[in-house]
């Protein structure tokens, strides 16, 4: 049986417009969007979202640690995506966007939640499949984020005693003194 080049043609556009209608439908569907706190440069609501999100999981609270969202992770994120090349800032947001959809997930998931509204556990599977993808550029980007989020939440004060750090040292004792 021979197929014509018409035949395949017409059945490549109408898979593609089915997938187009259907993706459409997945990729306006959103989670709860949380506020915004004042002062994001970068950020927005639904990246913001899904960064607090991504952030509580890979930072998550165990005995005594604070949780990312109680150091505020999401936020210092923020001040080291101003301070970037505008391009690996807009890279970044694109990743934070295409893990949130639930097209996104559809396609490699088999959710078709957006990742903020999804439960603790599905998150988790999903940032270890990131985390341990065949794809390199996957990985890479799962990479990225982990160093983002993590950075800034044992930067912070708060947990400074957990890792062993006493603080920096007071320089301001030798100044009063002078020559």
């Amino acid at each position: 049986m021979s197929i014509s080049r018409r035949t395949v043609l017409q059945v490549g556009m109408g898979g593609s417009l089915l997938l187009f209608v259907a993706g459409s439908g997945l990729a306006i569907r959103r989670g709860a969007v949380l506020s915004i706190p004042e002062g994001l440069q970068v950020l927005d609501p639904h990246s913001y979202t899904t960064l607090v999100a991504v952030a509580d999981r890979m930072c998550a609270a165990r005995g005594d640690l604070p949780t990312a969202s109680e150091v505020q992770v999401a936020e210092q994120v923020d001040l080291l995506m101003a301070r970037m090349d505008p391009h690996d800032a807009r890279d970044l947001l694109r990743v934070l966007r295409w893990l949130e959809s639930p097209m996104s997930g559809r396609l490699f998931r088999r959710r078709g939640l957006p990742f903020s509204a999804c439960d603790p556990a599905t998150q988790d599977r999903i940032l270890e499949s990131w985390r341990t993808s065949r794809w390199r550029v996957q990985r890479t980007v799962f990479d990225a984020l982990h160093a983002l989020c993590q950075a800034p939440y044992w930067a912070h004060r708060s947990l400074w005693a957990h890792v062993g750090y006493d603080g920096p040292p007071d320089f301001s004792a030798g100044l009063e003194s002078g020559p």
